[in-house]
């Protein structure tokens, strides 16, 4: 091949790949937090007995607290996020918590869901989050800002978080 022909040929083919459109590649992320470093009491305090400890943020007092799980934020909103309660007492347990997407400075969604948690289940109960409890023409939850506000009775634990996210890794 005559040198001409080859610079030609390098040239087609080197426009050819330039345009061709690159393809969004996004991959499904976990991110998994144990509640005692996830959580922390709504209105601090040290004459309560709601203490985060490696199993989990346990209420081992004898009134209910007010407990908030905060998600940290990722590049994209959450599909979905969750968090784990259990039983830590050997009784079941009814309990409300509140979802939250956004953040003070723009519009926040809120999402209460009333909770039984049974004493025999090992594994934890989990309650889930997703855009249809917020905004059902959403794909994703509303807003990057994620928090969990649950009335934590006597006996009960959030023993770990969870949030679900599509993460644009390139081409």
């Amino acid at each position: 091949m005559n040198p001409l022909n080859s610079l030609f040929a390098t040239a087609f083919v080197a426009s050819v790949l330039a345009a061709s459109p690159a393809q969004a590649t996004t991959m499904a992320r976990t991110m998994e937090d144990q509640g005692g470093p996830a959580c922390q009491l709504s209105v601090p305090t040290t004459s309560t007995q709601v203490r985060p400890r490696a199993s989990g943020m346990r209420n081992e007092g004898t009134t209910n607290a007010f407990v908030l799980c905060q998600f940290t934020a990722t590049s994209t909103p959450f599909t979905q996020a969750s968090i784990v309660l259990a039983s830590i007492d050997g009784a079941d347990h009814n309990l409300s918590c509140t979802g939250m997407s956004g953040y003070a400075t723009q519009t926040a969604y809120y999402s209460t869901f009333n909770i039984f948690v049974r004493a025999s289940d090992q594994a934890g109960t989990s309650i889930g989050w997703n855009s249809g409890y917020f905004d059902p023409s959403l794909s994703t939850l509303p807003s990057r800002g994620f928090s969990v506000t649950c009335n934590l009775p006597p006996g009960m634990a959030i023993i770990s978080t969870f949030a679900f996210y599509d993460e644009d890794v390139g081409s």
